[in-house]
């Protein structure tokens, strides 16, 4: 069986604020300043990683596991793209970063293994838009997230699409399976509930005959997510 793992990450640009400079402090790292570039969800006061941490941990799994694929999906803030394109190209993972699609259809996981391209890289956000706009220009490597992909609303429970479906099939679908809590964070609560086995059959049966290409869930190791991808991947589901 040959799969991928899915990641999706907030690129921003952090001020130096007090919250910042106090989360350095706790984890034993010197203050960056204002105006750098950090890997953040909502705030860089809730927690911001150093995008040559992050990348540098990623290029050196994908350098010591020559057969795994990823795909990682970004959000693109405080038009930091090209400061994301720069730090991408910094950490090196560019060298396996798929650049083009090649005809109607995507490579084949064994082909994507076979000429080492083993990353691909969407983002939407700042900065970026559809590549099929006349006049556009996507950064090399990265595809505009919703050329390609459909996806669910979060923070609920059914397969509704968010945004407006498109009339022509999509190339990926992602199912979004996360409730937040009362104040819209991340709940590790909400996780154990929702994250289960059953709850994850219940809302794939929803979609119909749409079958994910990427589930998004919140605390991925908590409750049964991975149980579950690998039996739809069996198509035991």
């Amino acid at each position: 069986m040959k799969g991928y793992r899915g990641l999706m990450l907030d690129s921003c640009i952090c001020d130096g604020s007090l919250g910042e400079t106090l989360q350095g402090f706790i984890k034993g790292e010197d203050s960056k300043g204002d105006n750098y570039h950090g890997l953040c969800h909502t705030s860089c006061d809730a927690g911001v990683r150093d995008p040559s941490v992050v990348f540098g941990n990623i290029k050196t799994f994908l350098d010591v596991n020559p057969r795994e694929v990823m795909i990682i999906e970004f959000e693109v803030n405080d038009n930091s793209l090209a400061e994301l394109h720069t730090a991408i190209d910094d950490s090196e993972l560019d060298t396996y970063v798929l650049t083009e699609k090649g005809g109607e259809s995507w490579p084949t996981i064994q082909q994507m293994i076979d000429s080492n391209k083993r990353l691909i890289l969407f983002a939407h956000g700042d900065g970026i838009e559809s590549c099929y706009i006349e006049g556009a220009t996507c950064p090399e490597g990265i595809f505009y997230t919703f050329d390609h992909f459909e996806q669910t609303n979060w923070n609920d429970e059914t397969c509704d699409i968010k945004g407006v479906p498109r009339a022509e099939p999509m190339d990926f679908f992602l199912m979004n399976h996360w409730l937040n809590n009362d104040a819209d964070l991340p709940s590790q609560e909400n996780a154990e509930r929702f994250n289960t086995y059953n709850s994850l059959v219940e809302r794939y049966r929803k979609c119909g005959d749409k079958i994910p290409n990427v589930i998004a869930t919140d605390f991925w190791s908590v409750g049964d997510t991975l149980e579950f991808v690998f039996d739809l991947n069996q198509k035991s589901v």
